[in-house]
């Protein structure tokens, strides 16, 4: 089954190595409805300007300093490399009248050290932003998430693995943990990527440009889509970083 980072172009292969290290597209939730300002206050939308043009992911402030998100959204710097990054944040208008936005240089992110891009292990990072935002921030979770637990995912982009283009308005949809071997079997792998977790919703899948989206219950966020179906398909499992997993590195450094 081929399967891909969600970043900006699509990645495909049989190995985790053929996954990682390559920029992908701009699609988003595939199933997904528009999202209100009180889902998840505490999402921002992430853009790095390269040579050969913008990459996108999410990611999610846990105070209103940092912004937690996948390690592969910067690493490597497919592409060609940047020097900024600007954070979006305040409003589900996309550029809205209530956005708010502010500019970063590079060395304000700090990637997990053992984070693969080959493999994909550890798959985090943090941005650093150098001075307090007004920002509602989420929770660190307690606990791991549960099965049973729905999970409302985040992100912009747009609704239909046919489209090329961010979305205007956030959308959201509600994920649950699933066994692991439901990842393993859907995408022929033997392990999965260190500190992640298997999601699914029957009707709704992350796409291209979903990296990062926070995957919250109750204020807190647990997870973020980091690895996903070819084909975007409504119920096909999807791979998460699982925050719970990495808490005492996120409390050290963020």
């Amino acid at each position: 089954m081929a399967r891909k980072t969600f970043k900006a172009a699509v990645v495909t292969g049989m190995t985790l190595a053929a996954l990682a290290g390559q920029a992908t597209g701009a699609k988003a939730i595939v199933g997904g409805e528009p999202a209100t300002s009180s889902d998840a206050p505490f999402t921002a939308l992430i853009t790095l300007e390269r040579p050969t043009g913008s990459s996108v992911c999410a990611g999610t402030f846990v105070n209103t300093t940092t912004v937690l998100l996948p390690a592969h959204c910067i690493k490597p710097d497919t592409g060609g490399t940047y020097d900024t990054a600007t954070v979006q944040y305040g409003s589900t208008v996309r550029n809205g009248p209530d956005s708010h936005s502010i500019v970063v240089p590079k060395s304000s992110f700090v990637v997990h050290p053992e984070f693969n891009p080959v493999t994909l292990n550890n798959d985090i990072a943090l941005l650093r932003l150098g001075a307090a935002v007004d920002i509602q921030a989420a929770n660190l979770p307690t606990s791991a998430a549960r099965d049973s637990m729905p999970l409302t995912m985040t992100g912009w982009g747009a609704p239909s693995q046919n489209l090329d283009i961010l979305s205007i308005i956030q959308l959201k949809a509600n994920f649950n943990r699933i066994p692991g071997s439901q990842c393993l079997d859907h995408f022929g792998l033997d392990n999965l990527p260190v500190g992640s977790m298997c999601i699914e919703a029957p009707e709704a899948s992350p796409c291209d440009g979903d990296s990062g989206d926070p995957m919250a219950n109750d204020g807190a966020v647990y997870g973020f889509p980091t690895i996903g179906d070819q084909s975007c398909k409504p119920g096909a499992p999807a791979i998460a970083t699982n925050v719970f997993h990495y808490l005492d590195w996120i409390k050290a450094n963020a």
